[in-house]
């Protein structure tokens, strides 16, 4: 390897490293706004996140690209679809993060990868090798106990983890530049927000400027909170192989699940440790047969 290419995925490593740390760091952000509704949360965070990368797109000279996406009828669709399941994500981890369920949405995040290969096998028609295989069925058991545990369904997890993959799936259908396919999805969405946002103005529950400077400032970050990572991750994944991307995934729900336990003070009693534990045996039969098969 010459040092042009490793100095490459060296500062792709960092990149990616700096994402997933900062999506994991990102429940004290939100934690800050647990007085706000969730779904203002989540049209301020659409909202400011539009104005964000309306200014990277300008600023970043990606307009011929924009340009070339809104003239294809069907990578324009393929990008509102994936608004859709990122919005639906965004809501439902906001959702967890003001509801003190940020164990329940870590796992899900674990859960994720092993759901977007499942997604690939299924719908791509991937290969998926006997390892995979394995690691959906021990992933599955761990969500059965889960809901044994629960007495019903942990959707919160279930949830972040398919919207997420559904996401991943459609971005690679569309197979658009990562800066210009958020811009349109926060664009599609934009309208719903705003509307929502004058809605609860009108009816004075209202967060934004009549709760104080603190919680003004935090909702208008929530555009950086959102965009910061998103461009790391770009960075990131345009310079290291998506095996290593996907390897580092597993940092930020590691994080988030230590935030939860330790900081935030919350429970995950023996049943829950149980399940958690098959979470962790799938994530490590998945990375180790990714590994394996990556190697041979």
């Amino acid at each position: 390897m010459n040092n042009t290419v490793q100095k490459n995925e060296t500062k792709g490593l960092f990149f990616g490293i700096m994402a997933y740390s900062l999506w994991g760091l990102l429940p004290i952000f939100w934690k800050q706004l647990d007085s706000v509704n969730a779904l203002e949360i989540l049209a301020h965070r659409i909202s400011w996140s539009f104005v964000m990368l309306l200014l990277l797109n300008i600023f970043s000279g990606k307009k011929s690209i924009l340009l070339e996406v809104l003239k294809n009828k069907k990578k324009l669709l393929t990008t509102i679809l994936a608004g859709f399941f990122i919005s639906a994500n965004w809501g439902i981890y906001i959702w967890a993060m003001v509801s003190e369920k940020i164990v329940e949405s870590g796992i899900g995040y674990y859960l994720n990868p092993i759901m977007t290969v499942a997604l690939g096998g299924l719908v791509l028609k991937e290969k998926l090798d006997k390892g995979v295989y394995l690691s959906i069925i021990i992933a599955a058991i761990g969500l059965f106990i889960m809901t044994i545990s629960y007495g019903h369904i942990p959707w919160v997890s279930f949830l972040l983890a398919l919207s997420f993959a559904m996401y991943g799936l459609v971005k690679k259908l569309a197979d658009v530049d990562a800066i210009v396919s958020l811009l349109i999805e926060t664009a599609f969405l934009l309208p719903f927000a705003l509307a929502f946002l004058l809605y609860i103005r009108l009816k004075g529950n209202y967060a934004f400027g009549s709760s104080g400077f603190y919680i003004t400032a935090m909702l208008m970050l929530t555009g950086l909170a959102t965009s910061i990572p998103m461009l790391l991750f770009s960075e990131g994944v345009k310079r290291l192989r998506l095996s290593i991307m996907g390897f580092l995934q597993y940092i930020s729900p590691s994080i988030q699940i230590i935030l939860g336990l330790l900081v935030y003070k919350e429970s995950l009693d023996k049943i829950g440790a149980i399940a958690f534990a098959f979470t962790i045996a799938a994530v490590i039969v998945f990375t180790l047969t990714r590994s394996y098969n990556k190697n041979t």
